[in-house]
C-alpha cells in the first residue's frame, strides 16, 4: 500500500491518495488538485471512493469535484453532517453543499481496502480516525506530529478531545499516522514525545 500526499490551500491541508495496486481512495479532498488528477491519470489509477476525517472546509471543498469526476461515493461521520451546510460549523464564510454522503458504520470494505473507523470527537463533533488494513491511520485534525487539533471552534469540545486522547493511548498498533496538516508520524512516537499524550 502507498500513500501520496498533496498539500493544498491557504490552510496547507493534506489531501491523500491511499493506493493499493491500481486502485485508490481520496482522503479529505480540500480542493481540486491538478497534481492529484495528473498522478491518477499518468499511473492509470482507478479512484474507488472519497473518505472524510471531518467536515471542516479545508477538508471537504473538493468533494463535489471528485465525486463528479470519478463517479464515486463520499463517506463521512454523520455527526459532522451539519458542516456540509452550515458555514459556522465548517469554518467557511458560506455553506458548502456537497453531494449527499454515505455515513460510516464501524467498518467498510471498499474494493481491496479494509477500513475501520474510530469516532474521535473534540476538534469537531464527527472527527474520525480512519484505519486502513490495520497499519495506516489518517488522523485528520485530531492528532498531528507533536501536537493535536484545536478545540475552540463551533462544534469543538475540549472535554471530548480529552476522551479521544485516552482512546489513542490505548491503541496497541504502531500506526503510520498521516495527519490533516504537517508531517506524517508514527503513533508510538507520539505516545512517547507528544506532550498532549503524556
Amino acid at each position: 500500500m502507498k500513500v501520496k500526499c498533496f498539500e493544498n490551500g491557504v490552510a496547507a491541508e493534506n489531501t491523500y491518495l491511499c493506493i493499493k495496486d491500481n486502485k485508490a481512495v481520496i482522503i479529505d479532498p480540500g480542493m481540486p488538485i491538478g497534481d492529484l488528477d495528473d498522478y491518477v491519470k499518468f499511473n492509470n489509477i482507478e479512484v474507488v471512493g472519497i473518505l472524510l476525517t471531518h467536515g471542516h472546509f479545508d477538508h471537504i471543498g473538493g468533494c463535489d469535484y471528485y465525486h463528479d469526476k470519478y463517479q464515486v461515493d463520499i463517506y463521512m461521520n454523520k455527526d459532522d453532517e451539519i458542516c456540509l451546510m452550515d458555514g459556522m460549523y465548517n469554518l467557511a464564510s458560506d455553506a458548502l453543499v456537497i453531494n449527499k454522503p454515505q455515513f460510516y458504520e464501524e467498518t467498510l470494505n471498499l474494493d481491496d481496502f479494509n477500513f475501520k473507523f474510530i469516532s474521535a470527537p473534540g476538534h469537531s463533533m464527527g472527527s474520525t480516525l480512519i484505519i486502513v488494513d490495520d497499519e495506516i491511520m489518517f488522523s485528520g485534525d485530531v492528532l498531528f506530529k507533536n501536537s493535536i487539533g484545536r478545540t475552540d471552534f463551533r462544534g469543538s469540545d475540549p472535554k471530548l478531545m480529552e476522551k479521544t486522547l485516552e482512546i489513542l493511548k490505548q491503541l496497541k498498533t504502531n500506526y503510520h499516522v498521516f495527519p490533516g496538516h504537517g508531517l506524517d508520524t508514527y503513533l508510538f512516537n507520539e505516545l512517547k514525545n507528544n506532550v498532549y499524550l503524556k
